[in-house]
């Protein structure tokens, strides 16, 4: 099992990736050039792809985007400061960085301490309790700040380059989603948004999230890994949630795949549930009666042995998965985290 990894993309023949982000990205160039269609043949891995080129001046040129989507590392454009951003350490969203701030009614994680309630052991470095309050605001005031009737609160925050406090937001959610962005040098907020791409997930699961809505989050949980690996087969290849959860059949996907599939349906159903990465492998905690409880949906992936699921354990203790496989790349990220969806839930 491989977790979300940056495959190489890999050219016949040399290749120079045009960065074409936005039409005011593009600078003006000294001579006429002339493009044309490309027919070269591209790569990911050993797996050949379709990729849109053109031949300009002896070189192949596509866009930074498609690669993007092609590889899974997030690719957008921030208009406030004309930047094209790489984000290798988030999936590929199509969206660009939300710049704009709807007129608020209110402000409301302004002045409100929640991480009086979180356990003191989580913060440190970045992982400060002024970025707790902000994050946790957004998370409690999602529907609002979604209704555009309120924004979510900015704090201050000095943030490295393998970033604890983005890997800690990035882990939260897919629906809705949490993206940590800067609004001016050293100042954040934890923004919250509906990703247009997973309306068709939304829709196609919508009688599924309806039949699991009376039993307990333990049952939830159970059915929700079991949906899941009937929609996935175990192959080294990275389809994302709203293709994997827009039909009935079986796509190939690898524990990326697995894992956001679970945090998504989790989400629709409110099991506060997060993902884990280590350096080999992806896999989800959900928080369940009062503890943390770890899924491995890939390891529960049997094939078409449904009959026997009945004896198998979907919630395991997190101590009893261990080795190379399950050693958290960020355990503290992982522990802010869980303390911004169940306070106290670390101590």
């Amino acid at each position: 099992m491989k977790t979300r990894g940056k495959s190489t993309v890999l050219l016949l023949t040399g290749m120079l990736v045009g960065l074409i982000l936005a039409p005011t990205a593009a600078n003006a160039v000294s001579e006429l050039l002339t493009a044309t269609p490309s027919t070269q043949t591209f790569y990911l891995g050993d797996q050949q792809i379709q990729l849109e080129a053109y031949a300009i001046n002896g070189h192949n040129y596509v866009k930074l985007r498609d690669v993007g989507k092609a590889v899974d590392f997030n690719v957008c454009y921030d208009a406030s400061r004309n930047a094209a951003i790489m984000e290798p350490d988030k999936p590929y969203t199509g969206e660009d960085v939300i710049t704009a701030t709807p007129a608020p009614s209110a402000q409301p994680s302004e002045g409100t301490d929640y991480a009086a309630q979180a356990n003191p052991a989580i913060f440190g470095g970045e992982l400060t309790r002024e970025a707790y309050n902000g994050i946790r605001g957004t998370l409690l005031n999602r529907d609002e700040i979604l209704a555009g009737t309120a924004t979510p609160a900015t704090f201050a925050a000095e943030l490295s380059s393998s970033s604890q406090l983005r890997n800690a937001v990035s882990v939260l959610g897919q629906y809705p989603r949490y993206q940590l962005n800067a609004v001016a040098v050293g100042q954040y907020r934890c923004d919250v948004t509906h990703l247009d791409v997973y309306a068709t997930a939304v829709a196609h699961t919508q009688s599924f999230v309806d039949s699991i809505s009376g039993m307990s989050q333990k049952k939830q949980a159970e059915e929700i890994a079991w949906y899941v690996c009937d929609r996935l087969t175990y192959a080294l290849e990275y389809p994302f949630v709203d293709e994997v959860l827009s039909q009935d059949g079986q796509v190939k996907g690898c524990c990326m795949a697995y894992a956001y599939s679970f945090q998504f349906l989790c989400d629709r159903v409110g099991i506060p549930c997060i993902l884990t990465a280590s350096d080999t492998h992806q896999w989800n905690q959900v928080y369940i009666d009062g503890k943390w409880w770890s899924v491995d949906v890939t390891g529960l992936d049997l094939g078409d042995e449904v009959d026997i699921r009945s004896d198998l354990t979907v919630l395991s203790d997190p101590s009893d998965l261990y080795g190379r496989n399950f050693t958290d790349c960020d355990p503290g990220a992982t522990a802010f985290a869980k303390e911004v969806l169940a306070p106290g839930s670390t101590k």
